[in-house]
């Protein structure tokens, strides 16, 4: 006679799954990542860049293109957070997304560059 209390097959198994699931490595130290993972062909990060002229909307696509040519990058709009913080994910070729943030940080149009990670609260 079977057990009443056991659990059914499918749920025993969706169960599994789960519980792998979870214990599954994360890629980063602090569980979160901040960019994405570098290849031998360059670097890709989805960074905030806040722009010393605030512009509504979307960022003019001629300003966008000389900020890519001059820091040497690719730049492809994703969002406006606010009048001077938009979103961009950013590709170079140098593996090192650093660098290729370095110098668009270094352009005088731009106010800011950070990336754009999930932030944890603390406590």
């Amino acid at each position: 006679m079977d057990d009443p209390r056991a659990a059914p097959a499918p749920v025993a198994a969706l169960s599994a799954v789960l519980l792998a699931a979870c214990a599954a490595p994360v890629d980063s130290p602090s569980g979160t990542a901040a960019a994405a993972p570098a290849s031998a062909a360059g670097c890709t990060a989805q960074v905030i860049v806040g722009l010393s002229t605030p512009v509504e909307g979307e960022p003019d696509a001629i300003l966008v293109d000389d900020l890519a040519r001059t820091a040497g990058v690719n730049l492809a709009y994703v969002r406006s957070l606010s009048t001077s913080q938009h979103v961009f994910e950013l590709s170079a070729k140098n593996p090192d997304c650093g660098d290729a943030i370095d110098r668009l940080r270094a352009d005088p149009r731009i106010a800011s560059v950070d990336l754009d990670s999930r932030r944890k609260p603390q406590g």
